[in-house]
């Protein structure tokens, strides 16, 4: 069995939200995915791990980004906030830590 697979999750390093970045994890996503059932028995659990936490900080991003700035008195701006407040919350620490720091502060 190829590892390619851990080469491309190896690859998307920092989690910026820029496109560069969502092209690697959407890249090593496909190849996980297009992985056997027998194959995905023996992929490591710590790459499996790290992809799926830097999707999770990945769209945190995106959720904080489509919030207006300056905040608008909308429902739909209101919207986006609650929405990305909660996802935000329901990430785990090390999902947390992945979060860029400008997009929290």
């Amino acid at each position: 069995m190829s590892l390619y697979f851990i080469s491309a999750i190896k690859a998307i390093g920092s989690v910026y939200y820029v496109d560069e970045i969502k092209h690697y994890i959407d890249h090593a996503r496909a190849l996980v995915d297009d992985l056997s059932d027998a194959q995905k028995t023996i992929l490591p659990e710590e790459y499996l791990k790290i992809l799926v936490d830097d999707e999770a900080a990945y769209a945190a991003m995106g959720k904080i980004d489509a919030i207006p700035f300056p905040l608008e008195n909308t429902k739909d701006c209101l919207d986006k906030v609650n929405d990305a407040e909660n996802f935000f919350n329901a990430l785990t620490k090390d999902q947390n830590d992945l979060v860029t720091p400008s997009f929290v502060s």
